[in-house]
């Protein structure tokens, strides 16, 4: 918030000082006292992250494309966005949306207009994870992360994330497809995704033994699926058919 407002601001971790800021002793006194009252503010004591791609038609859901064609995977991309944003926006916690591509600044203000945006770095699917679970962190003292390919995913599982984060380290939820769909933590570690080869099916088994080798207390919720190929997707449908939802 300081940055935005124009502050130059320099993280006292590099000096020792981990948890602190270190402002400078030239500003004016009223500014100084300003910025220091900013800081002292708690943060909120929940935020949820959703990793978010903003859908481009030709771009993404490359597997259901295949079987269904760009028109049709678009649309549904662009749908199951606008669920997710729908299902993780409560009053509880502080909503963050974590972005790629780092253009689509403007439409996800106009998707999630009270969530704190923040775009996507560079560099692998372990890098961003833990660079929008960071974006939480700054915001809130407790995270849960889902990305925008569980468009049904309930409000429990959310509640249940933050209820196992009460005795646990993280907190992960198992893919079907062999990855996560979500992590809760309290804090981020450089290594925490150490040896995990992206998009295999051996992703969860491999984030937990890279977790479990920091020696952090790993809690579970539900299994659910990542909707990312047609099987998936007819797996939505019956949900919804089962449930009595709209489509």
């Amino acid at each position: 918030r300081l940055a935005t407002a124009g502050w130059f601001l320099l993280d006292a971790s590099l000096l020792g000082l981990d948890g602190a800021y270190r402002v400078s002793v030239l500003a004016p006194p009223d500014e100084l006292r300003a910025a220091l009252a900013l800081i002292s503010q708690p943060r909120a004591h929940r935020a949820v992250v959703v990793l978010m791609r903003v859908p481009r038609l030709g771009f993404g859901k490359s597997r259901l494309a295949a079987t269904i064609g760009p028109e049709r995977a678009f649309e549904l991309a662009s749908t199951f966005l606008t669920d997710s944003l729908a299902t993780t926006r409560d009053e509880d916690w502080v909503q963050v949306a974590a972005f790629t591509p780092a253009d689509a600044a403007l439409e996800v203000a106009r998707l999630a207009p009270s969530a704190v945006a923040v775009a996507q770095p560079d560099g692998d699917l372990g890098a961003r994870i833990i660079a929008a679970l960071d974006a939480g962190l700054r915001e809130a003292s407790e995270v849960v992360l889902v990305g925008s390919d569980t468009p049904d995913i309930p409000r429990a599982v959310i509640d249940e994330a933050f209820a196992a984060l009460r005795q646990h380290d993280v907190v992960l939820g198992p893919a079907t497809d062999g990855g996560f769909y979500l992590i809760g933590v309290h804090a981020t570690h450089p290594a925490m995704f150490r040896d995990v080869v992206w998009s295999t099916a051996a992703v969860y088994e491999q984030t937990r033994a890279s977790l479990e080798s920091l020696g952090w207390r790993i809690g579970t919720v539900q299994p659910w699926d990542d909707v990312d190929d047609e099987a998936s997707l007819l797996a939505l449908a019956s949900r919804i058919a089962r449930n009595g939802d709209a489509p």
